[in-house]
């Protein structure tokens, strides 16, 4: 199997929405992916832009992304630690790109440009906090990169948490996110989610009352991954 390897580590926190994402697009017991590799990539791209939208690092300023603080807040200054602060991984990766341009980029650029590269840090960071072992491809001839679970009970109660919540109609904004990315996007509403009419109702309710940007964000995810379906044809 080639890809990260890391020692095993005890589970030590919980995980962010992009986490959540990638766990919950994946077979708990096997690891395979539940969605075709390039959607699986969009949605999880989309979920590391709702946590940087969600704690103001960055802004939707007339459809281009915008940097608001360059080291994220609560991280050291400088480079943090990923050990330390597992989030700073893909944080502070990500603000480094965004400061590296030029100009500023829209959404959907940012999109296009993290889908092909974004689950393989999301993997790197849950190998660092216990939830993946390794992640790579296995065998010679394997198309896609799968993560190894060293504990799928785990990872299978991350989606039956999601479910409580969503039938205790007591969505965060970010979990109306999530939802929608697995459910609006990436397809995995009845395999992943088992939305009945009551469940699929209250998240319809919820995705309006959503910040402004992260509406727009949804929107755009849910273009970029038309273009994916259709491509596909």
């Amino acid at each position: 199997m080639t890809g990260h390897v890391y020692a095993p580590v005890p589970v030590s926190r919980d995980p962010t929405i992009a986490d959540r994402l990638f766990l919950l697009a994946h077979n708990d017991q096997t690891g395979a992916p539940l969605t075709h590799l390039r959607l699986l990539g969009t949605t999880v791209a989309a979920a590391v832009l709702a946590e940087a939208m969600t704690y103001h690092w960055i802004n939707d300023h007339e459809g281009n992304v915008l940097v608001v603080q360059r080291v994220p807040e609560g991280f050291a200054r400088g480079v943090p630690d990923p050990a330390r602060i597992p989030e700073a991984d893909v944080m502070t990766w990500l603000l480094a790109m965004m400061c590296r341009e030029p100009a500023p980029l829209t959404i959907r650029d940012w999109l296009e440009y993290l889908t092909p590269i974004t689950p393989e840090r999301v993997a790197r960071r849950l190998i660092l906090t216990g939830w993946v072992r390794s992640y790579g491809r296995r065998g010679v001839i394997a198309r896609q990169a799968q993560p190894v679970f060293p504990a799928p009970v785990q990872v299978a109660q991350v989606a039956v948490a999601i479910r409580e919540q969503l039938r205790a109609s007591a969505l965060t904004a970010l979990d109306a996110v999530l939802l929608a990315l697995l459910a609006r996007t990436a397809g995995l509403g009845d395999s992943v989610l088992w939305l009945g009419p009551d469940e699929a109702a209250y998240l319809d309710s919820r995705l309006p009352l959503l910040p402004r940007q992260l509406h727009a964000l949804l929107g755009d995810t849910r273009a970029a991954a038309e273009t994916t379906v259709v491509t596909r044809r």
